[in-house]
C-alpha cells in the first residue's frame, strides 16, 4: 500500500494537492483537497492486476474542476439537492439563500463546498487501510446558512477494495446540513468494454424514497418503495 501527495496548484495562496491511494490489490483512488473532487478510481483487471479501468467520469486537467458546474465526484454542501424559493424558516426566522437553479437554491449555492479548499488534516496508513481526513470550517451565514460549521470528510480505501466516505459535522447553532458525495460511476470503464450505464447491478438499503415535484423540490413526504421502481433493497439489474 502507498500514499502519494503531489502539489499541483495554488488558489488564493492556498495549496492544492492531489492525493493518490494504492492498496495491496492495485486498486487506485486519486482526489484533490479542492472540493474533495475525486479524479480517478482505477480497478485492475481480474486476470491482469497491472491493467486498469477508470470507472469514474471526470476531467483530464485539474483546471476543468475549477470551472466544473456538474459537481463531478465532489463534496456537495452545505445542503445537497434543492431548497424551494432559495429560503427556509428555522426557529421562526427566515434565511435567504442564493438562487442558482432558477428561483431555487441547489447544492450549496453560488460557491458550495465543492469549490472550497479543504485542509488535509490527517493522512493515515495501516495494514488494512489508507485514509485521508479533509476538514473545512464554514462560517456563520456563509451562503446564507446560520451557524459556524466544523466539517470533516474522510476518504478511506481498504484492502477489501472498499472505498468509504464518512462525513462528520459540528455546528454551534441550529442549522441545515446535508452533505453528500456526487460521484458519476460507470463500471464498464473507459476502454475496451465501455458502454452506457446498462447492465450495472445496484442495491440501496432504503425502505423509503422522498417525494419530489416536477421541479425536483422535496415535498417532505416519504413514500414506501414496496412495489415501486425505487425498491432496490435486493440487487437489481439496470436495464
Amino acid at each position: 500500500m502507498k500514499i502519494e501527495k503531489e502539489k499541483i496548484s495554488n488558489i488564493n495562496n492556498n495549496q492544492v494537492f492531489k492525493i493518490t491511494f494504492t492498496n495491496e490489490n492495485n486498486y487506485i483512488v486519486s482526489f484533490y483537497n479542492f472540493g474533495g473532487y475525486i479524479n480517478n478510481i482505477f480497478i485492475p483487471y481480474k486476470n491482469n492486476l497491472d491493467k486498469h479501468e477508470d470507472v469514474l467520469l471526470g476531467y483530464k486537467n485539474f483546471e476543468d474542476y475549477i470551472k466544473d458546474r456538474s459537481y463531478l465526484n465532489c463534496i456537495v454542501g452545505r445542503v445537497c439537492g434543492r431548497i424551494a424559493e432559495a429560503q427556509f424558516n428555522l426557529n421562526n426566522k427566515t434565511y435567504k439563500l442564493y438562487s442558482n437553479d432558477g428561483k431555487h437554491h441547489l447544492h450549496g449555492g453560488k460557491e458550495g463546498f465543492n469549490k472550497k479548499i479543504w485542509n488535509i488534516q490527517n493522512l493515515e496508513e495501516n495494514k488494512n487501510l489508507l485514509k485521508c481526513d479533509l476538514t473545512y470550517r464554514s462560517l456563520h451565514l456563509e451562503e446564507g446558512y446560520p451557524g459556524n460549521l466544523n466539517c470533516k470528510a474522510s476518504y478511506i480505501l481498504t484492502n477489501n477494495n472498499e472505498f468509504i466516505i464518512e462525513f462528520n459535522v459540528e455546528s454551534d447553532q441550529d442549522t441545515l446540513i446535508n452533505l453528500t458525495n456526487h460521484n458519476y460511476w460507470n463500471f464498464h470503464g473507459h476502454n475496451d468494454y465501455y458502454k452506457k450505464i446498462n447492465d450495472h447491478f445496484v442495491k440501496i438499503n432504503s425502505d423509503y424514497v422522498c417525494e419530489v415535484n416536477k421541479e425536483q423540490i422535496p415535498s417532505g413526504k416519504l413514500i414506501n418503495v414496496e412495489n415501486t421502481k425505487y425498491d432496490l433493497r435486493a440487487i437489481k439489474k439496470i436495464d
